[in-house]
């Protein structure tokens, strides 16, 4: 996992392969709520800090998959205005993010992280 893929846009597929591999430990491991509260925050933190590697993004959305289905979590479901909320969140770091670059010439991670964050909740809900 050192190098990427030929074709650059596999690398979720190629993370995903691995992170099947190792499934079955970190079911194991997630199934206790304190443990997973801290591989989530981990994960969370190695994201935000390393957000150019592609690694750490893949691990920190399986990780939430993985403790959202041992204890039955489930996506609220939101009213028209918590919606537009939400559609209104994602735009504004998109927004900001955009003119971050126009301004300075490439983008900054922590806007992107959140904007990726609200844009999967403003999509998914």
């Amino acid at each position: 996992m050192a190098s990427n893929p030929s074709a650059y846009h596999l690398w979720f597929l190629r993370d995903l392969l691995v992170l099947i591999l190792v499934s079955p430990f970190i079911y194991t491991v997630m199934r206790s709520k304190p443990i997973a509260w801290a591989l989530l925050g981990l994960s969370a933190v190695a994201w935000f800090l390393y957000s150019d590697v592609v690694h750490a993004r893949a691990l920190f959305f399986f990780l939430i998959g993985c403790y959202g289905a041992p204890h039955g979590v489930r996506l609220p479901v939101c009213n028209r205005w918590q919606c537009g909320g939400a559609l209104a969140l994602w735009l504004a770091f998109m927004i900001a993010n955009v003119a971050h670059i126009m301004t300075i010439g490439h983008d900054q991670p922590v806007m992107r992280n959140l904007s990726i964050l609200s844009g999967l909740f403003a999509v998914w809900i």
